[in-house]
């Protein structure tokens, strides 16, 4: 009898474990919803051009159609589970179950949600800012490969104005500028490792040094096209709060570790996609 006393102990306990978990990464997906900014799309289509020689399509608008189609049944179906699988071990280092509902609860405040998708769409594939930032990313590449220092992006007068000074806290606070350096450093490690030209190489990593020094500017402006001061006052506020602070330091570790993350979640993908009957 006490050997089964014990058993059902450790089977109870090991139920409250799975029970944790699976409300623990349910409280991890509300906030990816909102922070969701993967382009599955893309992705699928770059995979179907890969493997076009091994797929029933005989066209270009067959195999992209298809992409599509995959692509939306995957971000419909199994993305969300997937991503959550990959970034939670990152979220449990820094967030318990009570934090992470409070963060979710709170993005799900009206005067929290759509300010906060709008300033994490800044650099989701945004034409508009894109459109804004392209212009100065343009004119310093061209001149460094003409042996050329680019030009500032801002002047002085704005960099006085009470915007950017309002920029620079939200930036702070949130720690965007060290998020974006760590995907920065991250991309160019693997684009420089992978080129073998010198010459080349030496172009990009001073455009890459560029960018690293002009990052906030060019934030700034992306920024000031999407976010009204009002709207940075919320931002500022929000991430003041106890728990955003940690969700400021796991997003750090996981913007550090963003190339092992995307290998994790391609492979994901990989898995999904060999088990669909593919027509």
């Amino acid at each position: 009898m006490k050997q089964i006393i014990v058993l059902m102990s450790f089977v109870f306990l090991f139920m409250q474990i799975q029970a944790q978990d699976a409300s623990y990464k349910a409280e991890i997906k509300k906030i990816l919803i909102v922070n969701n900014n993967s382009n599955y799309e893309t992705i699928f289509m770059q995979t179907f051009e890969i493997a076009k020689d091994h797929l029933p399509y005989k066209t270009v608008e067959e195999r992209n159609a298809a992409a599509q189609r995959y692509a939306k049944k995957y971000e419909e179906t199994q993305a969300l589970d997937d991503v959550c699988d990959v970034v939670a071990s990152y979220y449990i280092k820094y967030l318990n179950l009570e934090e992470v509902q409070t963060i979710s609860n709170t993005l799900d405040n009206n005067k929290y949600k759509g300010v906060y998708e709008k300033a994490n769409s800044l650099f989701n594939n945004n034409a508009g800012v894109m459109a804004s930032i392209y212009p100065y990313m343009l004119s310093a590449i061209s001149a460094i490969t003409s042996g050329n220092e680019p030009e500032p992006i801002l002047d002085i007068n704005e960099k006085r104005s009470g915007y950017y000074v309002k920029y620079q806290l939200y930036v702070d606070q949130c720690e965007a500028n060290i998020i974006i350096k760590n995907v920065l450093n991250e991309i160019s490690s693997v684009a420089l490792s992978q080129t073998t030209d010198e010459k080349q190489k030496e172009v990009m990593k001073k455009v890459f040094d560029y960018i690293a020094i002009q990052l906030l500017d060019l934030q700034y402006v992306a920024c000031k096209k999407m976010l009204s001061e009002d709207e940075l006052d919320v931002l500022i506020e929000l991430y003041k709060k106890p728990e955003f602070k940690k969700l400021t330091k796991t997003n750090n570790e996981i913007s550090s570790n963003i190339m092992d993350i995307g290998t994790k979640q391609n492979a994901k993908i990989a898995k999904w996609l060999s088990e669909q009957n593919i027509e």
